[in-house]
């Protein structure tokens, strides 16, 4: 009797082990969760980005993580899957990743914009009507983005020069070059010469942009 008291006790403390376990990794597995959807969240809500926001984030951009390290991206899908993995292996670590600036944003119309500093993309949000109101919780479900842009794609420099470029890094590449040569915040700024393509993150489609016109009312729609 006394062995079988003695093992059930076993049994039962194996038992609690395991539990602790699971709950353990479940509060885990919802901290980092809840690390990323805050982390894009508060990059977009900051400058008016993303498929709630006014702009669109051109990659790649470059991020700074608060242990010093940094990493460049080519998509959002590379910036959840960074994040992921970082939190998993500072879970005690405070603070969040941030951009690297300069970044890159493009407007309504298909004028591209530099932001230098984290001030000028908070004055840049102003420009934006407040449409993140809806708070971190489930915002990468919502949708990150409204749309892909397709390459090649042929930028219009204020002087009227043009240049195609043929992929993300390009692009970034020709509007570094384009900013080191004109320092300072122009009046002016490239643009992206239409028609182009854009691919819909919503369902894949790709749909042409004819004009300044096309490209207001496909961010309008977004919701």
């Amino acid at each position: 009797m006394k062995n079988l008291i003695l093992k059930g006790m076993a049994l039962y403390a194996l038992m609690l082990i395991g539990l602790s376990s699971c709950q353990k990794d479940e509060l885990a597995t919802s901290d980092v969760e809840n690390f990323v959807q805050e982390t894009i969240y508060e990059l977009q809500f900051d400058g008016g980005i993303g498929k709630l926001g006014c702009f669109e984030l051109i990659f790649p951009v470059q991020i700074s993580f608060p242990d010093g390290t940094n990493g460049s991206y080519s998509s959002y899908d590379e910036l959840i899957a960074a994040f992921k993995d970082w939190r998993l292996t500072h879970s005690k670590s405070e603070g969040k990743p941030e951009f690297i600036f300069p970044i890159d944003v493009l407007k309504k119309d298909g004028t591209t914009i530099t932001v230098n500093s984290k001030e000028e993309l908070k004055d840049l949000r102003k420009e934006c009507p407040g449409r993140h109101n809806r708070g971190p919780k489930g915002h990468i479900n919502r949708g990150l983005s409204c749309f892909e842009l397709t390459y090649p794609l042929t930028l219009i420099f204020p002087n009227s020069n043009e240049l195609t470029v043929s992929s993300k890094e390009e692009f970034r590449s020709a509007l570094k070059s384009w900013r080191e040569l004109n320092p300072g915040r122009p009046v002016s700024h490239p643009k992206i010469k239409f028609p182009y393509s854009v691919i819909l993150k919503e369902d894949g489609t790709t749909v042409t942009l004819n004009s300044r016109e096309d490209l207001i009312a496909l961010k309008d729609k977004c919701e």
